[in-house]
């Protein structure tokens, strides 16, 4: 991403790609040159950029994947019976209280012992999907509740319901009996399975039919409903006392005759009360599955998993089709398989339930007629990393430092929700490693679509190093150092190491490439020996407190109370960083979330003109991270040509609390940009779709400035790069930044898309970027990564299926 030059000496990780000496303080600029001792030069050390060619494979890694239910009831068991789904990564074991305790105080954990050993020899990751309410499986003639030992020996009052031709009983879980008998259960159930290492998500079944909920007992007031289902997760959560991770269904409830009437809450704060997902989200490690995308979404379930997303905890989402495959298959519910699936992809999960549920009701149809489908969503659910730009010295002394620049994406539509640090291997000619180490700062837990990740991982080779010539080879590796996730990318070796390009260790002194990037880390101690002040009214502080060090001994730190609107704590120095007019900059900075803003707060960062309107900002980016982990974000914008006088900006909204560390401001030399504020499209590098693919030309539609591009309509490229005047060059790569806001939302499975295509190619566009956005959202920027081959009329198309949308302030980056 253009030339870089360290000019602050404050960098605290150990190396710079530079591998100089610098000053103590920030602001000071890094030597270009060293000479040896004995009066001869030193070797030259070029930048080595790489950018991996992404691949097309299903990539099966940890923590993802579809999910095929196995009913652990008498006489059902799959464990094989209907196949064995190589292509499906997990196995969720379906059973409910009354078959695992049918008396009081005698186990039965016979058949999901059963399930679990037969699927977890197959290397399959198990889910427990348990209710301790009722239990209905229509096609098996199955409708069972709770132990029937509750009503005859213990009189627990319950309430008969009649669903698809079943009757069967509801508890009354405000019942003392009940709630004793429930809590000794979970702590037999945790116990016994707590600390097996095949099980990774134990989902929350506890009220209402199949636990999802929804359809349970009736209550006699809001507040007997609210405490008691927040006693409910209360023991479930107790129980397992966060060894696994719960995952509760954020369904909302249907049925217009329950007492009191829940079905038609007023707001979204009525939802999330009424069903206690408010309190839910107290819980550390507990996270959210919706069972019923395509078919039954509504407008808060959708805003609860949004949410949740996007405050950036460490857990997964899950999802679960409304129907079986055969509802989707004759289009009678208004989806295909293909739209439903698309649908539920929207909802970020890392892990979906098979279409048809489970191998006797669908599921093995689905696997066999569609696998199609199958790969599609193994490829976009969870995570799916891609190194985008790699760079490094070619050349580095035994004995010194060196960084390893990285430019990462998630081309899934969720996230890692464990972490994998990175490790560089030096290796010899055979692939053996010579060297290697492991940079413990990188967390890939914060990677999400629609952004890119500039990283710099450190690292100091041994003097014991032999000089030569060595593959530099990158993992992310698991707990005991060991390669543990596929990229989506080409280099891979048998160990799952990725090679990236060749490293000379000299024995000598190495002059290292200039770089031209700026850099603080506020490792000075004070904002005056830094190139930034503490924001409006003296705000921010630069603290050394441990828990607020984001790295080395300092760090950049604002917080301010919850009835604060905003709160601006950290500005760039003007005096000391000057950004240019007309001209396209990328900031990266690493951060550390220790208070969270309040509702509807958020984090926030963008570039201000000082003697301009706030419709000239740039670059506004909010955020929230509810993790309390040590994150990095990188944000593109260009400077508006008439002003000169712009300075970044960290603030709050709403409160909160936030460090900022080891900032790099990066001039972007290769780049163009367009914001359409002429009012037409001749003096831009766009244009409209024709016919039934147009765009038009309209008002900001709450984007920057006065004009933007929007388009409305079922499906359509409404938006192209003009070829002869954006010219994309063949076997090249390209960091594409716009601004999009959602004017209407897509329904029945639309997306907005975006991508590149080649008609010389003579193949269909791959719009492998889609997304979905409500007409609520805010304006915001997206951030892809765009590869061309070898033919020379690639051009950009932005397109959707359903909604309607607005794009402006596009920024194209050569890397």
């Amino acid at each position: 991403m253009g030339n870089r030059l360290r000019k602050t000496a404050a960098r605290k990780t150990a190396a710079f790609l530079l591998c100089a000496t610098l000053a103590a303080q920030g602001g000071a600029t890094v030597a270009t040159g060293t000479v040896a001792a004995s009066g001869t030069s030193a070797i030259q050390s070029e930048l080595v950029s790489v950018a991996p060619v992404q691949t097309n494979e299903v990539l099966h890694n940890p923590g993802m994947g579809w999910v095929l239910i196995d009913n652990a009831i008498p006489g059902h068991l799959d464990a094989g019976r209907t196949g064995t789904y190589p292509e499906v990564d997990n196995v969720a074991v379906l059973t409910h209280w009354g078959e695992l305790e049918p008396t009081e105080g005698v186990y039965d954990w016979s058949l999901l012992d059963d399930s679990i050993e037969y699927w977890a020899n197959l290397g399959k990751r198990i889910h427990f999907r348990i209710s301790t309410d009722a239990m209905m499986i229509s096609g098996y003639g199955y409708a069972k509740s709770v132990p029937e030992w509750l009503f005859q020996q213990y009189g627990v009052p319950y309430q008969e319901r009649f669903d698809q031709g079943y009757t069967f009983k509801l508890p009354d879980y405000t019942n003392p009996v009940f709630m004793e008998k429930l809590e000794t259960f979970l702590e037999a159930f945790a116990d016994r399975y707590r600390d097996d290492p095949r099980l990774d998500i134990v989902d929350l079944r506890g009220y209402g039919t199949w636990g999802e909920w929804h359809s349970g007992h009736d209550f006699d007031s809001y507040a007997e409903r609210i405490s008691t289902l927040r006693a409910i997760i209360d023991k479930w959560y107790a129980a397992w006392n966060g060894d696994k991770i719960l995952a509760l269904s954020n369904s909302y409830e249907w049925r217009s005759e329950m007492t009191p009437t829940v079905n038609n809450p007023a707001s979204y704060e009525e939802y999330m009360s009424w069903s206690a997902f408010d309190h839910a989200l107290t819980k550390p490690n507990l996270t959210f599955r919706r069972d019923g995308a395509a078919g039954a979404l509504r407008e808060y379930d959708r805003q609860l998993l949004e949410s949740f997303f996007r405050s950036n905890r460490s857990l997964p989402l899950i999802a679960e089709f409304f129907g079986g495959y055969g509802y989707y298959v004759g289009n009678g519910s208004g989806y295909t398989p293909d739209s439903a699936l698309e649908e539920a992809l929207q909802l970020h999960p890392n892990y979906i339930t098979m279409m048809g549920h489970d191998g006797d009701f669908g599921a093995a149809s689905f696997y066999s007629e569609r696998p199609d489908l199958i790969d599609e969503g193994n490829k976009r659910m969870g995570y799916r990393l891609v190194i985008n730009q790699a760079q490094f010295p070619s050349a580095v002394q035994s004995g010194s430092a060196f960084e390893l620049r990285q430019l990462w994406s998630n081309l899934g539509v969720g996230r890692s929700y464990k972490n994998y640090p990175l490790k560089l291997y030096l290796t010899d000619s055979s692939g053996d490693t010579v060297w290697s180490a492991t940079d413990e700062n990188f967390d890939m837990t914060g990677v999400v679509a629609g952004e890119v990740y500039e990283t710099f991982s450190s690292f100091e080779l041994p003097t014991s190093i032999a000089p030569g010539e060595y593959d530099v080879r990158v993992a992310l590796v698991d707990d005991q150092g060991n390669p543990a996730i596929r990229f989506g990318i080409e280099g891979r070796d048998s160990e799952n190491r990725y090679l990236l390009g060749k490293l000379n260790v000299e024995s000598g002194s190495v002059t290292m490439p200039q770089d031209d990037s700026i850099r603080d880390a506020f490792e000075g101690g004070s904002f005056a020996s830094s190139q930034y002040v503490g924001g409006f009214q003296g705000l921010g502080v630069v603290t050394n407190q441990p828990d607020k060090v984001v790295d080395g001994s300092y760090s950049a730190y604002g917080s301010a109370p919850s009835t604060q609107d905003w709160s601006e704590f950290l500005y760039s120095d003007t005096a000391k960083i000057a950004l240019e007019p007309g001209t396209t900059y990328t900031v990266s900075f690493r951060y550390k979330a220790t208070a969270t803003p309040g509702p509807n707060g958020f984090y926030y960062f963008l570039a201000r003109t000082g003697s301009g309107s706030f419709a000239h900002d740039k670059g506004f980016t909010t955020w929230r991270d509810d993790s309390g982990l040590t994150r990095t974000k990188t944000v593109t914008f260009t400077t508006d040509e008439t002003f000169q006088d712009y300075y970044l900006i960290w603030g709050l909204r709403s409160g909160g609390a936030i460090s900022i560390d080891d900032i790099v401001i990066t001039k972007e030399l290769e780049a163009v940009h367009d914001s359409f504020e002429s009012g037409g499209l001749s003096a831009s590098r766009y244009e409209l779709g024709t016919g039934q693919t147009a765009g038009s030309l309209s008002g900001a539609a709450g984007l920057h400035g006065d004009w933007s591009i929007s388009s409305v309509s079922d499906e359509r490229n409404f938006l192209y790069s003009r070829k002869n005047v954006l010219k994309l060059k063949k076997d090249s790569v390209y960091l594409v930044t716009f601004r999009w806001k959602p004017l209407a939302t897509p329904s029945g499975g639309g997306y907005f898309r975006f991508g590149a295509e080649s008609k010389k190619s003579g193949a269909a566009p791959s719009f492998v970027h889609r997304w979905y956005g409500a007409s609520s959202q805010e304006g915001e920027s997206r951030t892809y990564v765009v590869r061309t081959d070898s033919f020379k009329d690639y051009r950009l198309v932005w397109g959707l299926k359903g909604g309607d949308i607005a794009i402006d302030d596009i920024s194209v980056i050569k890397l």
